[in-house]
């Protein structure tokens, strides 16, 4: 259980740091490099994708904690 516990808190940490970068980017340069946006865009999927994984884990952690009770 405290495995997934420390899973959860370092990927909620490299989403803090993915939204940070993602609030960084420059909406005109996103609009005037196409190479800047396609990184952008991989940046972005990749942070949704992040999020879906924490909230699957998040939910198998609370499933195994009401099995355990």
């Amino acid at each position: 259980m405290e495995q997934f516990k420390s899973v959860i808190d370092m990927l909620k940490k490299i989403n803090v740091r993915n939204s940070s970068v993602l609030d960084s980017c420059k909406e005109e340069k996103l609009r005037q490099d196409i190479d800047y946006e396609n990184l952008f865009q991989e940046y972005w999927a990749s942070d949704l994708r992040l999020k879906n994984a924490i909230a699957l884990l998040e939910a198998v952690e609370k499933e195994l904690a009401a099995v355990k009770v």
